[in-house]
């Protein structure tokens, strides 16, 4: 699983319409599969400050290419992810087939649910 280009675009889509990204969980660790000069492009054409290619391939090497520091550069300052296991690394080990917890830390409420 991960971010092409088509998902950067919907999350670029969404923050410029007003979503809070500070707070963001993704369902795995996504990869991104995306090219550093197309990021680039896709941040120039949605209005965001411009990052250099060569900022933006250290960020998806610094992250063995996961998704954690672009959404950081989206304005995610945390960013965690769900996962059956542990296996790529993800920050919540959770069985979907439960409950999910914490769901205030994502802007959720069970009353909203």
């Amino acid at each position: 699983m991960g971010l092409d280009s088509n998902g950067i675009k919907f999350l670029l889509h969404a923050k410029n319409l007003g979503a809070d990204l500070s707070s963001t969980a993704t369902i795995g660790r996504q990869i991104v599969l995306a090219t550093a000069d197309e990021i680039s492009s896709l941040l120039l054409r949605a209005g965001e400050t411009p990052t250099g290619i060569e900022a933006i391939k250290e960020l998806l090497a610094e992250e063995n290419s996961y998704s954690e520091g672009l959404l950081d550069l989206l304005g995610a300052s945390l960013v965690d992810s769900f996962d059956a296991s542990n296996y790529e690394g993800a920050t919540l080990i959770h069985d979907f087939n439960d409950p999910i917890p914490e769901l205030e830390r994502f802007g959720m409420s069970p009353a909203t649910l």
